[in-house]
């Protein structure tokens, strides 16, 4: 990885101290350790969660609902990426957050602190190289209002190597194709400043894409874009499978009262630009989804994909990859999904501190609720880690 690859500029030697710019801020290693020893055979949820009355954790919870680790956080976190050995996480911070934590899953204790580079912000979601060397996150460079992608060595205390653009506005989750080298990035399309907290500065002049990049230059692959009448149609997250299909979940920015399509696919294997596949729901549930997708996922077996709408109190499920509507279950403020180990199975958190598992492939089966943490809520997003042998 070269230095004009990942256009080194002299924000690289500030971001390097890293977690000497957050210290004071964050628990100490002692004080963010494993609740019980953790199994390395053990499957396991993660997420973000947020105490009713104060304070913020990353959690993990075993298949029996038991608390494996909870490692305070300055503030709310987002997203975790583990990396391909299953041996370490990243929990990296809500829009416009500035941190974020390693974390060592044997011990469940704090690894390492990382700071976004001067001038930047993180948007929640991360990504590591198929070795774990390099740690891929979405950030915004909010002066001049574009998105970039950091890159950080993963093996060398996480230091800062550089940036690549993001070919968008606002990129959010971010995910590695099957080749190892490309990268999918959801672009929101929207503009923000720290200063204006989470304001939202150009919702009449959006534009969202879903971009592919070469990981290694930067250099874009493909673009896919909406139909100018739903340019308020913000691409959030994505999910994708074996064969590079993306699964594509949005929240919509426009009036309330539009009824709008929330959820699409990218089937194209050509590598090309072109449109998203828009997919419908039957109207019932379009209107119970409030223009508002919080996340989504596909089943371990590529079957199902499972769409979260915290607002409107359901989770929706879909044939994967044709994108037909299936079925939908009643979660109140569900948003965080997950596939588990079973094929057609899901992990779903949601705001009253409930983790369930939900199989959308049996007709009539009720959701499960496998732990209920009192006093804490989940916050936006699950992953699941298998268990190793």
């Amino acid at each position: 990885m070269t230095a004009s690859a990942l256009a080194m500029n002299r924000r690289g030697a500030l971001a390097a101290l890293g977690g000497g710019l957050l210290a004071g801020l964050l628990p100490r290693p002692a004080e963010a350790t494993a609740v019980a020893p953790t199994a390395p055979e053990a499957a396991q949820v993660f997420g973000a969660q947020g105490g009713l009355d104060a304070g913020f954790w990353l959690a993990a919870f075993d298949g029996e609902g038991r608390r494996r680790i909870s490692l305070p956080l300055p503030a709310r976190g987002h997203d975790t990426a583990i990396d391909p050995s299953g041996r370490r996480a990243v929990i990296v911070a809500r829009r416009p957050g500035r941190f974020a934590l390693a974390v060592d899953l044997a011990s469940g204790a704090l690894e390492r602190e990382i700071a976004a580079a001067p001038g930047r912000h993180f948007y929640g979601h991360a990504v590591f190289s198929p070795d774990g060397a390099l740690l891929y996150t979405t950030e915004n460079d909010y002066e001049a209002g574009l998105g970039k992608i950091g890159v950080r060595d993963a093996t060398d205390g996480f230091r800062w190597l550089g940036e690549l653009p993001s070919h968008g506005v606002g990129p959010h989750q971010l995910a590695l194709l099957s080749d190892g080298e490309t990268l999918v990035v959801a672009n929101g399309g929207i503009r923000t400043h720290p200063d204006q907290g989470r304001r939202k500065l150009n919702l009449e002049t959006m534009e969202p894409s879903l971009v592919r990049l070469e990981r290694g230059s930067g250099k874009l692959v493909a673009a896919r874009t909406l139909p100018p009448w739903y340019h308020q149609l913000s691409i959030r997250h994505i999910a994708v499978d074996a064969a590079d299909r993306v699964a594509v979940a949005m929240q919509h920015e426009g009036l309330l009262e539009d009824r709008v399509p929330m959820v699409a696919i990218d089937r194209s294997e050509d590598g090309g630009d072109g449109d998203l596949a828009l997919l419908r729901a039957p109207a019932p549930v379009e209107r119970r989804m409030r223009n508002y997708c919080g996340s989504v996922c596909l089943d371990s077996g590529e079957r199902v994909m499972a769409v979260s709408h915290p607002r409107g109190g359901q989770t929706t499920f879909w044939s994967w990859p044709e994108g037909e509507y299936l079925s939908r279950i009643e979660v109140l403020d569900g948003c965080g999904l997950a596939p588990a180990a079973e094929a057609g199975r899901f992990w779903i958190s949601n705001g009253r501190g409930e983790l369930i598992l939900h199989d959308a492939t049996a007709d009539a089966a009720a959701p499960q609720t496998i732990a209920v943490d009192e006093g804490r809520y989940w916050d936006n997003h699950l992953t699941f880690l298998a268990g190793r042998p």
